[in-house]
């Protein structure tokens, strides 16, 4: 919390006259109190909230994102994963297992900035069997490419159509079969208090693939 402060006071005399913050005891400030996020805003409502933001880069070209871009972007990502129940908050006392790390990763688009929180979980050594799931290779969709296209000169009852989806946030919709505790972002862990115990899975979990292709399967028709 203490760094949160700083940051605060640091935009602060951005805008302020300095001779406001004389006042302002900087010891008193960094003490380990019990505040939450939720509070903290609440307390300093006219701070920039962007300024948490600025900095960050696009995860994969490396280029510099907007700062308020990328909060309404992860904004809406968290409130997409309350309304799943992506995890549930476990004190992080009552935890026995290993939690995981995770990272937000983000890809800049022409009007906006898609943040995702993607969980840490490295392939170990050991095979699982139960985790795999299997990807098409790159040969069978060159094949349905080709069968599709001489189809197309086909008669009308023998053409194919290929159709192409693109699911979003895929594997939120696989139900978690192990017991995963991850981090959660800051305003859900109160200053690391709260783990998340998941109950779907999580990007970067090892067996998201697996547990995303169950309810497709379901699903599907051959």
């Amino acid at each position: 919390m203490c760094e949160a402060v700083l940051k605060a006071v640091a935009v602060i005399r951005k805008s302020t006259d300095e001779s406001m913050l004389m006042a302002v005891d900087r010891e008193d400030m960094c003490e380990d109190d019990d505040v939450t996020e939720q509070a903290f805003e609440a307390a300093v409502p006219w701070c920039d909230q962007d300024y948490f933001y600025e900095g960050l880069r696009d995860s994969a070209t490396g280029e510099e994102l907007d700062a308020s871009k990328v909060r309404a972007g992860c904004d809406e990502e968290l409130e997409y994963m309350r309304q799943m129940a992506v995890w549930d908050r476990v004190p992080r006392a009552e935890v026995q297992d290993k939690v995981i790390g995770t990272r937000w990763v983000y890809v800049k688009k022409p009007n906006q900035v898609r943040c995702r929180l993607v969980a840490q979980e490295f392939a170990g050594s050991e095979k699982r069997e139960d985790l795999y799931a299997g990807t098409p290779p790159m040969a069978a969709t060159r094949y349905l490419l080709s069968d599709t296209v001489s189809r197309g000169r086909a008669p009308m009852k023998q053409r194919r159509k290929l159709m192409v989806l693109d699911v979003k946030r895929a594997f939120l919709h696989g139900i978690a079969t192990r017991t995963i505790y991850v981090e959660l972002p800051e305003g859900e862990s109160e200053n690391g208090k709260y783990a998340g115990r998941l109950n779907r899975t999580l990007y970067g979990t090892r067996d998201a693939p697996v547990a995303w292709l169950r309810p497709c399967a379901k699903t599907w028709k051959p």
